[in-house]
C-alpha cells in the first residue's frame, strides 16, 4: 500500500514551527550580544529564523501553491520535497556554525543547502514555465512566483559564495552581504508573502474582492524597488538608495492599502488569522520606516529593521496562516483528503487570542531592547515570544485531538 502523500508536507512545516520556537528561546540567550557588539551569533540566529522558520515553511506551502494557483502539476515532485528535505539538513548545519562560530564548516553545509536548493529551484521554473500554464491569468502568476524564485537563487547563490569568503576574502564578503541580505528579506520572503497572501486573504476574510490593478501596482513598484535598492548597494550610490527606499515604501504603502480593505469587508467569523495580518502590516509600515530612516537619515537602524520584517512582518503573517492553512493541512491529514472542517471548529479561541497577544508584545519588546540597546529587553521578548508560541502549539494538539473527535 503506497503512503498518502499531503497536499503539503507536515513535517516541513513542523520543523518550521519548532525553528520558530527555538528562535526565541536563544533569543534569551543571546541577548546581551547586542550590549557587547558581537554579530556572529546574532547573524546566526537571523539565518535560523530566515532559513529555519520562514523559507522552509515557504518552501514548503509552495509545493501546494504552485500548482493550485498556475494549474501546472510539479515535474518529479517526489525529487522536490526530498530537495526540501536537503535543504533543511544544510540550512540546519549552517545556522549551527554560526553559533559556534566554525567558519570551516560553512562551505560545507552552505553547499548541501545549495544542492538541496538548487534542485528545487529547478523543478520549481520547469513547471512553472515548461509549458506555461494555459490561462493568462495563472501565466501572470507563473511569472509573478518566477521573480520571487529568482530573486531567491541569486540570494542562495550569493550567500553560499559568501560562506566561502567569510574568511578568504573578508572585504568582498562585507561588500556582497548588504546586497545578498537585500533580496533574501524582501525580494524573496517580503514578495513571496504579500504575493501568496494576496490569493489566501480571500479563503481567511471570506472577502472575494481581487483588487487587482492595486495588487499590480504594489507588485511592481516592489520589484522595482528592490533591483534599485539592489544596484545601489552594489555601486554605492546614495540617490539610488534613497530612490530604491522610497519605491519600496511606495510598494509597502500600496500592499497595506490592500490588506485593509481585504480586512474591512471580511466576511469570515474567525477573527484570530485576521488579526495576526492585520498586525503584519502594522509591523510592516514599522519596518519600513526603520528601513527609510537608515537608509535617508544614515541613522543606524539595520538591526532593528531586521527584527520588525523577520518576526513583526513576515512572522505574523506566517502564523496567520498557520491558524488557518496549517490547520486545514492538520485536519485532512487526521481526516482524511476530502475533510472540510473549519479551523475555528478545531482551535480554542482563548489560546488564539493569548497567543496574538504574546507574539505581538515579544515583538515590540524585542524592538525597543534592539533601539535602546537593553539586553534585558530582548530577554523579556523572549521569554514572552517562546510562551506565546507554547500557547499556540497548545492549540494545535488541541486542535489535533478535536480533528480526531
Amino acid at each position: 500500500m503506497l503512503k498518502r502523500r499531503h497536499w503539503i508536507p507536515p513535517l516541513g512545516l513542523l520543523a518550521g514551527h519548532l525553528a520558530h520556537g527555538l528562535a526565541w528561546v536563544i533569543l534569551v540567550f543571546i541577548a546581551g550580544d547586542i550590549e557587547r557588539g558581537t554579530t556572529f551569533r546574532l547573524i546566526g540566529w537571523v539565518h535560523l529564523v530566515a532559513l529555519g522558520w520562514l523559507t522552509l515553511t515557504a518552501l514548503s506551502i509552495l509545493l501546494h501553491v504552485i500548482p493550485a494557483f498556475t494549474d501546472n502539476q510539479w515535474r518529479a515532485e517526489p525529487v522536490a520535497r526530498g530537495a526540501v528535505a536537503v535543504y533543511g539538513i544544510g540550512a540546519a548545519g549552517l545556522i549551527v556554525s554560526f553559533f559556534i562560530d566554525d567558519t570551516r564548516s560553512l562551505p560545507i553545509f552552505g553547499a548541501i543547502l545549495a544542492i538541496g536548493l538548487g534542485t528545487y529551484l529547478a523543478l520549481a521554473f520547469v513547471t512553472l514555465f515548461l509549458p506555461p500554464p494555459a490561462e493568462r491569468m495563472e501565466r501572470a502568476i507563473a511569472r509573478a512566483l518566477g521573480i520571487t524564485l529568482i530573486f531567491l537563487t541569486v540570494a542562495a547563490g550569493l550567500g553560499t559564495a559568501l560562506t566561502f569568503a567569510v574568511t578568504r576574502a573578508p572585504l568582498a564578503a562585507a561588500f556582497f552581504i548588504p546586497i545578498h541580505a537585500n533580496l533574501g528579506l524582501i525580494g524573496w520572503l517580503s514578495l513571496l508573502a504579500a504575493g501568496v497572501s494576496t490569493r489566501t486573504l480571500r479563503v481567511i476574510t471570506g472577502n472575494t474582492a481581487r483588487l487587482a490593478a492595486l495588487h499590480i501596482a504594489a507588485g511592481s513598484a516592489a520589484v522595482i524597488g528592490i533591483i534599485v535598492q539592489s544596484i545601489a548597494l552594489g555601486l554605492a550610490i546614495p540617490a539610488f538608495a534613497i530612490a530604491g527606499v522610497v519605491i519600496l515604501m511606495i510598494a509597502a504603502a500600496l500592499y497595506v492599502a490592500q490588506l485593509v480593505l481585504m480586512l474591512r469587508s471580511a466576511q469570515n467569523p474567525h477573527r484570530p488569522p485576521q488579526a495576526f495580518v492585520a498586525a503584519a502590516g502594522i509591523w510592516l509600515v514599522v519596518a519600513a520606516c526603520f528601513g527609510g530612516m537608515t537608509v535617508v537619515a544614515d541613522l543606524e537602524y539595520r538591526a532593528v529593521f531586521v527584527f520588525t520584517l523577520l518576526v513583526g512582518w513576515l512572522g505574523q503573517m506566517v502564523i496567520a496562516h498557520l491558524h488557518h492553512i496549517g490547520i486545514r493541512l492538520l485536519a485532512t491529514v487526521v481526516r482524511g483528503e476530502d475533510d472540510e472542517t473549519q479551523p475555528s471548529e478545531l482551535l480554542d479561541a482563548r489560546l488564539s487570542w493569548s497567543s496574538f497577544g504574546g507574539f505581538q508584545v515579544a515583538v515590540l519588546f524585542g524592538t525597543i531592547g534592539i533601539v535602546a540597546e537593553k539586553a534585558d529587553a530582548l530577554r523579556l521578548a523572549g521569554l514572552v515570544g517562546f510562551v506565546a508560541w507554547c500557547l499556540m502549539t497548545a492549540n494545535i494538539f488541541a486542535a489535533k485531538e478535536r480533528a480526531r473527535m
